[in-house]
């Protein structure tokens, strides 16, 4: 907290992470959402319960973000539809996108097939315009992620917004400045 300006936004990627239980289960999309939306509710208990026991002050000072919270900002539901465009689109982008999923369950003790991997590749696509801007919540401009360990899609969301890469779809897609914190 005494690092902050003013407020700290603790999101919780609920429905985003439909996607996973979607994958890894081998359920229906509607099953998954139900059961990210249930998941949620309980970590955001378990979050409420430990900011109870900060000071008062402190606590009105956080906010607690589920994902169709960001899903409605003005910015996102501009962008959404670009990266999910560019996607589709441009075969070099979504290759890209695809090899930091690649990366990501190479790690796993099992294969996942070719259109599982796209799915995956649509999860990042969904959370990029928000990786790659911030997001404004109830007035606040949230613009710093802490990391708990590097990752190739922070270097990618840095190198998109710096426009080292893709520069025509980075002019689309960076409107604002995210940074991105890694924690050791």
């Amino acid at each position: 907290m005494k690092y902050t300006k003013d407020r700290i936004g603790l999101l919780v990627a609920d429905t985003l992470h439909a996607i996973n239980y979607e994958i890894r289960n081998k359920i229906s999309y509607e099953k998954s959402y139900k059961k990210s939306l249930q998941k949620g509710t309980k970590f955001i208990e378990i979050l409420k319960e430990l900011i109870e026991e900060l000071p008062e002050k402190e606590q009105k000072r956080i906010d607690i973000i589920r994902w169709d919270d960001i899903k409605k900002e003005k910015l996102y539901r501009e962008l959404f539809p670009i990266a999910k465009k560019e996607f589709r689109e441009d075969n070099t982008f979504k290759e890209a996108i695809l090899d930091i999923i690649r990366e990501q369950v190479k790690q796993e003790d099992r294969i996942f097939s070719k259109k599982d991997i796209e799915r995956f590749g649509e999860y990042i696509i969904e959370e990029l315009p928000e990786l790659a801007n911030g997001f404004i919540f109830k007035n606040t401009y949230y613009n710093c992620y802490l990391y708990p360990y590097y990752s190739k899609l922070a270097q990618f969301v840095e190198d998109l917004q710096q426009g080292k890469i893709f520069t025509q779809i980075s002019e689309k897609l960076v409107k604002r400045y995210n940074v991105f914190v890694e924690l050791r």
